[in-house]
């Protein structure tokens, strides 16, 4: 037996999405690009719509989690930049449909540089660096990373448009803090795989990190990946907030 309550509804309020997002463009510098993560039908909120109303109020950057969930956004005649997250399942699919790859792995690079080069086309994708997370990412700190990445910047068909990280501590922000000082210290080092992102990543390096990070570390960064605030506003919190 199924029970259906057509009573039961989740009503979005699409104004509130568009005012969180002005919070965080209030907080960063004007050239600070805004990438809004709308995998998963936008955490339930509706992709389609949420993307809309996410690149009205100043996103300039959608990001999902997979190539069908780019597809989506494209056939519903969204032609902002769109970076899947995860490894595409469909190189095809993002190739002809323009999505960006994040890349963390020379054999991603290769499965994407072969249907780009079979559609005679060269598709953007972003390095992805381990910075903590531990989930996907170059070691930042390994030698062979970026090796790796020397090599994948030789494809053809692929052109490198940044490097990007996901911190493991985001809303957190002593942590976060520390995290993203070891991270410059690493690139004051001349980590090789932070110089190779700034001397061969395409619009003069571009990197992307969380939200509250790019806040108050604005000289590292020109992208802010914005996720959970998108949906449910800055948290005021014990730690500060942003």
């Amino acid at each position: 037996m199924v029970y259906c309550d057509d009573s039961i509804k989740a009503v979005i309020n699409l104004d509130n999405i568009k005012h969180n997002i002005g919070l965080i463009k209030n907080r960063l510098k004007s050239e600070t690009a805004i990438a809004a993560v709308v995998k998963a039908d936008a955490y339930g909120h509706g992709a389609v719509r949420v993307s809309e109303a996410a690149l009205e109020a100043g996103a300039s950057v959608l990001a999902v989690a997979t190539s069908a969930e780019g597809v989506e956004l494209r056939e519903a005649g969204i032609k902002a930049p769109v970076i899947v997250l995860s490894r595409g399942e469909n190189y095809k699919a993002d190739v002809l449909y323009d999505l960006t790859n994040c890349v963390f792995d020379t054999d991603a690079a290769v499965g994407l540089n072969e249907a780009a080069e079979a559609a005679g086309k060269v598709a953007d994708i972003h390095i992805k660096i381990n910075t903590g997370m531990s989930r996907l990412g170059f070691n930042a700190t390994d030698p062979g990373s970026y090796n790796e990445i020397l090599k994948i910047s030789t494809f053809k068909n692929l052109r490198i448009k940044g490097i990007l990280s996901h911190y493991a501590t985001a809303d957190i922000i002593a942590q976060q803090i520390r995290r993203a000082a070891a991270a410059r210290r690493i690139a004051d080092r001349h980590d090789p795989v932070f110089e190779f992102g700034r001397q061969h990543a395409d619009d003069a390096g571009r990197g992307r990190i969380q939200a509250g990070e790019a806040a108050r570390q604005q000289d590292a960064v020109d992208g802010a990946r914005i996720v959970v605030v998108v949906q449910k506003g800055i948290d005021p919190g014990a730690d500060g907030g942003l």
